[in-house]
């Protein structure tokens, strides 16, 4: 029953976002994200330890809360255009995106070489794979189902629409992205959250230890993959640039720690860039001293 009340209620959301003019969209996402921002204290205190723990002392409070805010405003830009994108031709959701760099993209397929997509949540960071597979080449990567079965379908669809490969997050997703890379396949993973022990190694973000997927490294390790960074960036409301970054400059002797970290100093470069567009609600520095979010 819960369920099936989230599902109706999801359903009226995406269809008002799809339904009303942009402006009165961006009004609209503004004003839930205050709204967020006032009562939901549980995950602004999660960003606000995460902000805190990135910038110290070198912005005000006032400075930091007004990060926090954008931030949560962006959220709501990028939940509002998930749920609109997953009942828009295929023009549509294609016109809300360009691209920077992206003959580094073209360069590195032609370089005969297995290419891993390294990612996080910055802005719409579901879009990415959908465009980038029908604009480059198809791609395969890795998800969660949801609790919710009819949403967790919708989402599931709007990802696989133009050709992206979705592989469920369990104990064997490394061997099925192993496997895709084999078949020349392009693999882009999102690795900015804390994850499991058994499925990760520490490192440092901004100077303090905390979890991250190993995943990347030893595909790459193994198969002499190459790592590109490739982000979102908002530009406006539903309107977002896809840029491309060099790929990590490494070798096949590095160790599967020092290529994790350095995989976590590109996060980490993004986030400076951008700190408006990433997901700071997440508990990031869990895998270090999780006592920090209690």
């Amino acid at each position: 029953m819960k369920n099936s009340i989230i599902y109706f209620f999801y359903k009226i959301f995406q269809y008002y976002v799809y339904l009303m003019p942009n402006f009165i969209g961006k009004k609209s996402m503004q004003l839930l994200a205050r709204v967020f921002y006032k009562f939901a204290t549980k995950y602004t205190k999660i960003a606000k330890i995460n902000i805190d723990i990135v910038y110290k002392n070198t912005l005000s409070s006032e400075q930091k809360e007004s990060l926090l805010k954008k931030s949560i405003e962006n959220l709501f830009f990028t939940l509002s255009d998930m749920a609109e994108n997953q009942i828009l031709d295929e023009k549509k959701v294609f016109e809300k995106v360009e691209f920077e760099n992206q003959e580094l993209m073209y360069k590195y397929m032609n370089s005969g070489k297995k290419i891993i997509i390294l990612s996080g949540h910055f802005a719409n960071w579901e879009i990415a794979p959908q465009v980038m597979s029908k604009s480059f080449a198809p791609l395969t990567s890795v998800g969660k189902k949801l609790s919710v079965s009819k949403l967790s379908q919708e989402v599931f669809n709007s990802r696989v629409r133009f050709g992206t490969q979705m592989i469920d997050e369990d104990e064997k997703s490394a061997i099925k992205l192993y496997k895709a890379l084999k078949n020349d396949r392009i693999i882009a993973l999102l690795v900015d959250q804390n994850t499991l022990p058994d499925r990760g190694i520490m490192i440092n973000l901004f100077d303090k230890p905390t979890r991250m997927s190993f995943v990347i490294s030893k595909l790459a390790l193994k198969l002499d993959a190459i790592i590109v960074p490739v982000f979102v960036e908002n530009i406006d409301y539903h309107s977002y640039k896809i840029k491309f970054n060099r790929a990590l400059d490494y070798n096949k002797d590095m160790s599967v720690e020092d290529l994790t970290q350095l995989q976590a100093h590109a996060i980490e470069e993004q986030i400076k860039n951008r700190p408006e567009d990433w997901l700071w609600l997440h508990k990031r520095w869990k895998g270090g001293d999780g006592s920090i979010y209690k």
